[in-house]
């Protein structure tokens, strides 16, 4: 978080997640409570946006197997030049492998990304 001030219970998560078991909690919970909040706030909202405050992206990709679309919440680390660019980091919670949506949009790297209510659409690659 640059701009913004973090609060006290944003500090705290931040600082459990970047612990060995804070990131294995996190890891299996999280998820969970995105998609709850994402469902009940109609894709305004999800738990990491609200109790963490880190900036968020809803994408859609298309599934790489499946070729069904697939939307889901990410985190997004934006370019403070560019505001309309940002990066995707497909680390997983440092699991081996590489979470689905890295596949689906290296099979298909259009995407359907939604900033704070704003839909554009945008192409992937790797950095």
């Amino acid at each position: 978080m640059t701009k913004k001030k973090q609060l006290l219970h944003q500090r705290l998560l931040h600082n459990f997640g970047a612990t060995k078991v804070g990131t294995w909690v996190l890891a299996r919970t999280l998820p969970h409570f995105d998609k709850l909040t994402f469902r009940i706030s109609n894709g305004r909202y999800t738990a990491v946006d609200i109790i963490g405050g880190l900036p968020m992206v809803t994408i859609t990709t298309i599934g790489a197997k499946s070729g069904l679309p697939r939307t889901l919440p990410l985190i997004r680390i934006p370019d403070e030049q560019n505001p309309q660019t940002f990066a995707l980091i497909a680390s997983n919670w440092g699991q081996q492998k590489n979470p689905a949506w890295y596949y689906n949009l290296k099979a298909n790297p259009q995407a359907t990304c939604v900033i704070d209510g704003q839909s554009h659409e945008y192409r992937a690659h790797e950095a």
